[in-house]
């Protein structure tokens, strides 16, 4: 059996917690509450343990208290709220070189379906913008509809 630690982690009301519970195929996506502290979630699914972290950015803190490591880190933002994204870089510096060195990295936007119902000029527009905060950053991006995507795919 193999155990996969996933930490999702970004500014609050953009849907970590909703990619969380998708991750664990958790289908009443409808109620979130905001996230206080750490919410911490494990589920299996065909002999791989799901081990999910949600952490806000500004409970960063609380991670000096986490005596773990991850194999998998995702910095999430709101496709259509993109000022969500400002913080990942200097993050995942502070990740990297203060507590997770060894863990894969990769920006995760959300809200995807939303935008592209809403405003479809403006999806690209932010897709064109996260690609290349991509580049920078070095890692892979993925869009996520937590109505019809696969999450599992990206970890």
């Amino acid at each position: 059996m193999s155990r996969i630690k996933i930490l999702v982690i970004g500014e609050r009301n953009i849907g970590k917690t909703t990619l969380c519970k998708k991750i664990h195929g958790m289908n009443n996506l409808a109620e979130s509450f905001p996230t206080l502290g750490i919410d911490h979630q494990m589920s299996e699914t065909n002999g791989t343990t799901f081990d999910t972290f949600d952490v806000p950015i500004d409970e960063l803190k609380i991670l000096a208290n986490i005596k773990t490591s991850f194999n998998c880190v995702l910095l999430c933002f709101d496709l259509s709220r993109m000022e969500t994204i400002k913080r990942l870089k200097s993050l995942m510096s502070l990740l990297i070189s203060n507590y997770f060195p060894e863990a894969k990295y990769a920006l995760v936007g959300l809200k995807f379906d939303i935008l592209a119902s809403l405003c479809p000029v403006e999806m690209k527009k932010s897709l064109s913008k996260a690609q290349k905060h991509s580049k920078k950053l070095n890692i892979p991006f993925h869009q996520i509809s937590t109505l019809t995507n696969n999450i599992q795919d990206i970890i």
